[in-house]
C-alpha cells in the first residue's frame, strides 16, 4: 500500500500530531491514500481517460503515474482529518479533536477541489514524465433555452 504523505508532512501542518499518544499515522495515511485514489478515479481519471482516447474500463487508473507533489497537501489534510477522528471522544458536545477533524475535512475538500480544477499531471504515455500531460476536466451543464 502507498501513501501520498509522511508523518513528518503531517507534523509540518500540526506540530504536535506526533505527541498525542500514537507512534505513527500509517493506517490513517493509507486510508487517505485509498480515499483520494477513489475520488481521483471518479472525478478525474474516467473523464480524462475518455478525452485521451482510452477506455477507463480497460485501462486501469494507476496511482503511481500521478505527480504526487500535486496531491501531497490534500493527503496531509485527509490524514489529519482521519487522525483527529481517531482521537476524538464520544461526547455529545464534541471536543477539540472533533473541531480539528472538521477543520481538516474542510481543508481537504478545498484543496482537492482546487487540484481537480487545475488538472492533475498524469503519465499517460508511460515515459516516466508528467510535466506536460495534465488534463483539466470541465463540468458539463444543461442549459434551458
Amino acid at each position: 500500500m502507498g501513501t501520498y504523505c509522511t508523518d513528518e508532512d503531517m507534523a509540518d501542518i500540526r506540530a504536535n500530531i506526533m505527541d498525542l499518544g500514537v507512534d505513527d499515522w500509517e493506517t490513517e495515511r493509507t486510508e487517505a491514500y485509498d480515499h483520494i485514489n477513489k475520488l481521483i478515479l471518479v472525478r478525474w481519471y474516467r473523464p480524462a481517460a475518455v478525452a485521451m482516447g482510452l477506455d477507463p474500463d480497460t485501462t486501469a487508473f494507476d496511482p503511481d503515474k500521478i505527480d504526487e507533489s500535486q496531491i501531497k497537501r490534500c493527503a496531509v489534510f485527509k490524514s489529519l482529518e482521519l487522525a483527529y477522528m481517531k482521537l476524538m471522544k464520544e461526547d455529545a458536545d464534541g471536543d477539540g479533536f472533533e473541531r480539528f477533524m472538521d477543520k481538516f475535512a474542510n481543508e481537504f475538500i478545498k484543496c482537492f477541489d482546487l487540484e481537480m480544477a487545475l488538472g492533475l499531471k498524469y503519465d499517460w504515455d508511460n515515459d516516466g514524465e508528467t510535466s506536460d500531460e495534465n488534463y483539466v476536466t470541465t463540468p458539463r451543464r444543461l442549459y434551458r433555452s
